[in-house]
């Protein structure tokens, strides 16, 4: 079972979507879409497919492993293994909603859309490097490999992309280096800590709350656009900061705004800005998206860790 969002596996009618599904004895079940009467009917699909294994967006996953605690819904899964997280930072307490949810270890993956699967956890909690297909470098900010322990980007040459070569790819993505060894001997580099990017829940209207890929998308499809942040201030009102590149047109704006609309409903206000540069947050992490929605209560500890 796939908790997923991106269009490509989405974007597809109902007859194809069901024999691709069959096909490859999957069953998706989309991360854009988390009401809780989504969530009621997820359940009951996880329930009725029967997995062996469930995949899906880390803070998606720990949302719904929080409404069915919150529904005292008890998911009968015999033959389900594990649950992977990709997408983002897996958080302690995420992990242990999750875990609590499905009855089964919750592993981490780090990948991306470009190089493809990255790195996986052991059952022993080390995150390894797919090193027979994958050189990692990790930079600070002047292009120089980081020493053991230290952060810096996640740099990728594939050596498995035989229709487009990946070499030196920046991902975007921060990660600490480790000088440990698989503690089960495979020989694989080990990644000391994947920090990722963190993102938010958008909050629709009519109370559906929506993974920050299904705002992101949009962006990204949209030509001339070089960095962007989306604001949620309220469910009805969007702020949309983006840096123009040189094939901005102001046709772009339109498709932005027709885009988030699409998604979130024709009656939000959006108020786009373009602007010079778009600076990080205090900790140096890039947020694209940023919700200053509350989610309900009982959901809340699908992002935060209780207060002790």
């Amino acid at each position: 079972v796939y908790l997923w969002g991106a269009p490509v596996e989405l974007d597809k009618t109902d007859r194809v979507k069901t024999l691709r599904d069959r096909l490859l004895n999957q069953l998706v079940l989309n991360a854009f879409e988390m009401s809780p009467t989504s969530m009621d009917s997820y359940a009951q699909a996880i329930q009725s497919w029967q997995p062996c294994c469930i995949y899906g967006y880390a803070s998606s996953l720990a949302l719904f492993a929080a409404h069915v605690i919150e529904r005292s819904v008890k998911l009968r899964l015999p033959r389900l293994k594990v649950v992977c997280t990709t997408g983002e930072p897996l958080l302690d307490h995420q992990r242990q909603l999750i875990g609590k949810a499905f009855q089964v270890p919750v592993a981490n993956e780090f990948g991306s859309r470009d190089i493809g699967f990255t790195a996986h956890e052991t059952p022993a909690g080390q995150m390894l490097l797919m090193s027979e297909s994958i050189i990692l470098e990790v930079l600070d900010a002047q292009d120089r490999p980081v020493a053991p322990g230290e952060t810096g980007e996640a740099v990728m040459t594939a050596l498995e992309s035989h229709a487009q070569p990946f070499i030196r790819y920046r991902t975007g993505d921060v990660v600490r280096v480790s000088d440990d060894i698989c503690q089960a001997g495979r020989g694989l580099h080990v990644i000391g800590e994947v920090l990722g990017r963190m993102t938010d829940f958008i909050v629709r209207s009519d109370g559906t709350i929506m993974h920050a890929l299904a705002v992101i998308y949009v962006l990204r499809a949209v030509e001339g656009v070089a960095e962007f942040r989306i604001i949620q201030h309220t469910v009805k009102d969007i702020e949309v900061l983006v840096v123009p590149n040189a094939g901005w047109r102001e046709i772009a704006g339109a498709s932005i705004e027709r885009g988030l609309r699409k998604r979130l409903g024709e009656d939000i206000r959006i108020d786009l800005c373009l602007v010079d540069a778009i600076p990080p947050e205090a900790s140096g992490k890039y947020r694209y998206v940023v919700s200053e929605v509350s989610l309900p209560d009982s959901l809340k500890v699908a992002m935060h860790s209780p207060i002790k």
